[in-house]
């Protein structure tokens, strides 16, 4: 199989616009969140963020990986002497109102102490978590699974990530009736949310459920706009994670037993 790549150039090694170590990237004061950030490209971004000194790595995960990836962080960020925090909260994104409950434990942890009038609050959002649906068709799927997977995960993590500021537009469009963001805060900081979608532009076997999913996502985000919020796309190449190497064995073996 032919695959026509994205881009006229393949990086096969980190280059300056993107090294976390060129001054012009650097994160320093920033507090950044990481959904599924345990393995694979969440924590290869955690790595990349301790690199442009971050003060704060929050990850967000389901399962007790979170322990391994906050310890092995932490020892990868002493050795090199970088003094960073690294938080770690277990959550499933597919539940709205524990996304509510883990951001206010944030914000209120993020601002013990503090006594400036503008609280601190998490600067960059990055959505990596994602379920890998594999080996159905787009019609053989759970239509619920499949809308889960994905797209209303990730957008009750924007939701809670935005929270103070998300009324912020006074005008539903087409209904031209102006709505009340009286208990709306003012939009003081810039907020960036990194939409992590290689999968949304390539056409994998046996992935339709996933990239299509993806994509929805990536469309939805770009309905949304504000100055004070910047979206940006990631295609941030690929990672082998413990669970791709589980399926490509898989995969191996479905062909050795085909062959």
């Amino acid at each position: 199989m032919v695959v026509r790549h994205l881009t006229k150039t393949v990086h096969h090694a980190v280059y300056l616009a993107i090294d976390p170590s060129n001054p012009s990237n650097t994160a320093v004061g920033k507090t950044v969140l990481i959904t599924g950030g345990v393995e694979g490209i969440g924590f290869a971004m955690a790595r990349g963020y301790s690199i442009a000194g971050v003060d704060r790595i929050i990850i967000f995960r389901r399962r007790e990986a979170l322990r391994k990836a906050q310890a092995k962080l932490n020892a990868e960020n002493a050795v090199m002497g970088r003094r960073i925090e690294t938080l770690t909260y277990r959550m499933d994104i597919k539940d709205s109102k524990a996304a509510e409950s883990v951001f206010g434990a944030i914000r209120q942890r993020l601002n013990e102490g503090w006594e400036d009038d503008e609280p601190n609050d998490v600067d960059i959002l990055i959505t990596c978590a994602a379920n890998l649906i594999q080996g159905d068709t787009i019609l053989d799927f759970d239509t619920q699974t499949y809308c889960n997977a994905y797209v209303v995960g990730n957008l009750n993590v924007i939701r809670a990530f935005l929270a103070p500021e998300i009324s912020a537009h006074s005008l539903h469009e087409l209904r031209w009736q102006s709505k009340d963001i009286s208990s709306t805060r003012p939009v003081r900081r810039q907020k960036i949310i990194v939409d992590v979608s290689s999968e949304a532009y390539v056409a994998l076997p046996g992935q339709a459920p996933y990239n299509s999913s993806t994509l929805a996502f990536t469309r939805q985000c770009n309905r949304y706009s504000s100055r004070h919020i910047k979206w940006r796309v990631s295609r941030s190449g690929y990672i082998i994670s413990i669970r791709e190497r589980y399926m490509r064995q898989g995969w191996e073996s479905s062909w050795r037993r085909r062959k």
